[in-house]
This record gives structure tokens, sequence and C-alpha cells, in this order.
């Protein structure tokens, strides 16, 4: 996973395949470190799509913008 602004580049390498927890855990990391608005760019990763990673999204109240690659 990774993270990118015009001044950092954040990532994070696991060795097995990226869960909905680790998806979450991340955001959170990039959230302490970040100030304001996030746009993720995801792609169709199953993981990305997944119920716990939808409500963290909506608990987050507009701070966090989502757009999704096309398939």
């Amino acid at each position: 996973m990774a993270g990118v602004t015009c001044w950092n580049f954040y990532f994070q390498l696991l060795p097995a395949a990226i869960r909905s927890l680790q998806v979450v855990e991340f955001r959170e990391h990039l959230q302490r470190h970040l100030a304001g608005q996030l746009l993720i760019v995801w792609d169709g990763l199953r993981s990305h799509r997944s119920r716990r990673v939808g409500n963290y999204g909506r608990e987050q109240r507009g701070r966090i913008w989502l757009e999704f690659l096309p398939a």
C-alpha cells in the first residue's frame, strides 16, 4: 500500500494479501500524519470494497474522498 503527497511517499509492505483490517490501519496511519482531506484512488481490490472499509470511510465525515479506477 502507498500514499503520495507533493513532498513525501508513504508505503507499507505486507508479506501476504492485503485484508480490510490492514487497509483501515493504513488509512488511520495516514490521517495521523497528514492534515486536511485525503483523496484515495483505488483499484478494484476486494478489500477496498469491504463493509469494514466502507464503514470507516463514512465515519470520517468528509475527510476522505474516494475515487475508483475504471475496470
